[in-house]
């Protein structure tokens, strides 16, 4: 199981956001681990300590590749999965692209080339809201 901790905001489909990740066999397990990854304890410790339980599912495996333009690093990825809430499922199929290193700027015109030539529309909504609206 993969889990990861993120602080998000979400204007028009791009996300600024830490991301901290780390595979565990439960999530008590992962919350314990992420610190060591750079994750604030102190919101691991607000997790630990929270009466936490599944309320949805995002499972999708993900085929990824690194693009490297000048010294700009980004990360491509294919999710293709199922969200699923409240008895209900939907298929989840989209690309994503993550910023690694390098120029923001040339990371924001690599996307904008990417997504004409790939005919992508931005998804403003995460895969977790999507999940929940279900």
């Amino acid at each position: 199981m993969l889990y990861e901790l993120r602080n998000t905001d979400t204007p028009d489909g791009m996300r600024a956001h830490e991301e901290y990740q780390c595979e565990a066999v439960s999530l008590l397990d992962g919350l314990r681990r992420l610190p060591e990854l750079g994750a604030p304890n102190d919101l691991c410790e607000r997790a630990l300590a929270a009466d936490l339980h599944e309320i949805c599912t995002v499972s999708f495996r993900r085929c990824a590749v690194l693009l490297q333009e000048d010294d700009t690093v980004c990360e491509m990825a294919l999710d293709e999965g199922e969200l699923r809430h409240n008895g209900k499922a939907a298929p989840l199929c989209e690309i994503e692209l993550e910023y690694v290193a390098g120029s923001e700027d040339t990371f924001h015109a690599l996307a904008a080339e990417l997504a004409q030539q790939l005919d992508l529309v931005v998804e403003p909504t995460s895969k977790l809201a999507r999940a929940m609206a279900l």
